[in-house]
């Protein structure tokens, strides 16, 4: 047998950078980073290995990393940093080791209130990374809990003091360390309403002491806000600040967050209750907010007429069949939002297979119709509903060519009869589409050879 003595080095490029990237790109950077090979250096040249440094997963001889890191290779590969994931033990010499021009996501390991009297002020040496560059911050943060006054300074010297110094903060996530059971949570006792004004904030993941403090939070301090994952420790009849409960609540559900999706087919139970409500109340005051609507066949007409809906452009349609279509035509009371702003369609069709001629009349009088009515839709999906086996196919045979031509579908997700009449489709009756998912139930022979040569412009 003949054997080969290769080095890792003489693996091909694409080889090579496959397996560098299955690494950890600290061990990658320390283990490779300036051993003065040309093709090494090449694949080090660029942000792939360096975007993103995780110093917490280090395993063995961490000092000695973190010094050939903070003396050797951060000074040269600073400005390709975008993440930093750090203990605070190592945070200071890894900091001081560059600039950091492009960093702009920071997570810190054994976080405590201490390090915000060092480093996160306006007097630090890194002030100009955490006050203009920082845009998601995760603490990992291992304080322990404390009751009563303690939480007021706690609350006011460490989460107000990072809101206010992170200028340009988007997400910000604060989770338990692995060494302590619960960290102190947010209280608004005592605090003004100022406090944790941000016009940047997205996203906060935090405890918080009381559903209060979680309502009194969202009055407007946090105008950017659309994410908010918390945990809180109770609920309690007595409020801790005076607050009108209902005026925060109409707030949270003014803006579109609640209602520009709306599934009415995971309704539990009074479904005829819910379904009057949204109908009769809630609907012709939020349906410009709609853009899109999951709903059973059933309740379609009723939930249709509650809004003109404006600015509706999915829908999603369980328990479709054949009747149905008489809403889709341009006699219909739904006909703009049909023909004009659905771009979005699925159809859980619940009609059962046919074959010839039926199969023939189905296809012209609802897949092509559907083609034909919806004028802007780009994307069509057709499944098979729970209760049927399997759904009427798309079928061409003795259909005309210019049947199925659209401009704008993009992508198309349904059932085909053959391979055939799947290749017959794409003849350039569909222009724009990039997408195409199909089951079809045979692969018959005649002319499909021919066709597949025509379509593809090819002679022997």
């Amino acid at each position: 047998m003949c054997q080969y003595n290769i080095h890792l080095l003489d693996l091909p490029y694409e080889i090579l950078f496959i397996i560098l990237k299955k690494l950890d790109n600290i061990d990658v950077l320390y283990s490779l980073f300036g051993i003065k090979n040309e093709r090494i250096d090449a694949l080090l040249e660029g942000d792939v290995f360096t975007s993103i440094l995780n110093f917490v997963r280090m395993s063995s001889t961490i000092d000695d990393k973190i010094d050939r890191f903070c003396t050797y290779i951060l000074p040269q590969k600073h400005d390709c940093i975008r993440k930093l994931i750090l203990d605070t033990t190592y945070m200071e010499c890894i900091l001081f080791a560059g600039d950091y021009p492009n960093l702009t996501h920071l997570e810190v390991f054994n976080f405590k209130q201490e390090i915000v009297c060092c480093h996160f002020t306006d007097k630090s040496a890194f002030q100009h990374i955490f006050q203009h560059q920082i845009t998601d911050l995760i603490l990992h943060n291992n304080d322990e809990n404390r009751v009563g006054k303690s939480w007021d300074i706690y609350n006011r010297n460490i989460y107000a003091h990072i809101i206010d110094l992170f200028q340009n903060l988007h997400h910000l996530t604060i989770v338990a360390s692995s060494s302590v059971d619960e960290y102190p949570p947010i209280c608004l006792h005592w605090l003004p309403s100022t406090t944790y004004f941000t016009s940047t904030l997205t996203t906060l993941c935090i405890n918080m002491f009381s559903f209060d403090d979680c309502v009194s939070l969202l009055d407007g301090r946090l105008k950017q806000l659309i994410t908010l994952k918390v945990q809180f420790y109770g609920i309690f009849k007595c409020r801790l600040v005076p607050i009108n409960i209902n005026e925060q609540i109409n707030a949270l559900l003014e803006d579109d967050v609640f209602t520009s999706i709306l599934n009415f087919v995971s309704v539990s139970s009074t479904i005829n209750d819910k379904i009057g409500r949204f109908c009769s109340y809630i609907l012709p005051q939020k349906h410009n907010c709609v853009r899109k609507l999951i709903l059973d066949a059933t309740y379609m007409e009723h939930i249709l007429l509650a809004g003109d809906y404006p600015n509706l452009t999915h829908l999603e349609l369980f328990n479709f069949k054949e009747e149905i279509v008489c809403y889709f035509t341009d006699k219909s009371q739904f006909q703009h939002i049909f023909q004009y702003q659905i771009t979005d369609l699925i159809l859980h069709n619940n009609d059962q297979n046919r074959v010839g001629t039926s199969l023939k009349i189905y296809n012209r009088n609802i897949y092509a119709h559907i083609i034909d009515l919806f004028q802007n839709l780009q994307h069509l999906r057709i499944i098979t509903s729970s209760s049927v086996d399997e759904y009427p196919p798309l079928f061409l045979s003795w259909l005309p060519s210019t049947t199925y031509f659209t401009s704008t579908l993009t992508t198309l997700c349904i059932n085909v009869f053959s391979f055939d009449d799947c290749v017959s489709l794409l003849d350039g009756r569909l222009k724009q589409l990039t997408t195409f998912n199909v089951q079809f139930y045979a692969i018959f022979t005649n002319n499909i050879y021919d066709k597949i040569m025509l379509m593809f412009n090819i002679n022997l």
